[in-house]
């Protein structure tokens, strides 16, 4: 994902509901890291 947005290349083939997902908690992990200051796991539902 890093990598696509970076460096502008495409994910292959392409992108599913379940890639969009991980990068929506992915993100959510990030935002709650920043705010706590602190380490956050990425939580993915079962």
């Amino acid at each position: 994902m890093l990598e696509a947005v970076e460096g502008g290349k495409p994910i292959a083939p392409r992108a599913t509901f379940e890639d969009g997902y991980r990068v929506a908690e992915t993100v959510d992990a990030i935002a709650r890291s920043a705010e706590s200051r602190t380490f956050e796991t990425v939580r993915f539902r079962a």
